[in-house]
This record gives C-alpha cells, structure tokens and sequence, in this order.
C-alpha cells in the first residue's frame, strides 16, 4: 500500500490597521500523488457493521486559504 505524499508551499500577508492591530491571511498549495489508502466506513444498509474501502490512486491538488484578524504584544527591555 501506498500513501500520500505531499510536496507544497506557504506563504502569509499582513497588513496592519494600527500598530499592534492588523489583518493576516495565509495561504498555501499543495500537491502530489496519492496511493491506494485504506479506510473504513458505516455500512449504510447493515448498521454497525463496517466496510473496508479503499480512495482510487491518483494526483492531488490542495489549495487553503485562512484569513482573520491579528493582535501584536511589543516589550520594552531595559538594558543596564
């Protein structure tokens, strides 16, 4: 059995509304080749009872996309 492998990319934006208030939105890309993978399901005609399946072999192609707002904490070290 064969399971996915998956090769891909990140990369975020920010933008700021005020010094420690801004926007942040991450995005990402992923892809590769998935296998043959096993899994288990509910039989939908006999309940209780599970069904081995397994996902038909092929490319995979992800892209996600995650936004919402960011807060920044700033310090002040004093050095003697």
């Amino acid at each position: 059995m064969k399971f996915a492998g998956l090769n891909g990319w990140n990369t975020s934006v920010k933008f700021n509304v005020m010094p420690r208030l801004g926007f942040l939105t991450d995005f990402s890309g992923h892809y590769g080749e998935r296998g043959r993978i096993p899994f288990t399901l509910d039989n939908p005609t006999a309940p209780g009872e599970l069904q081995r399946v397994e996902s038909i072999p092929g490319d995979m192609h992800q892209l996600r996309s995650y936004s919402g707002p960011n807060r920044g904490f700033y310090s002040v070290i004093a050095l003697p």
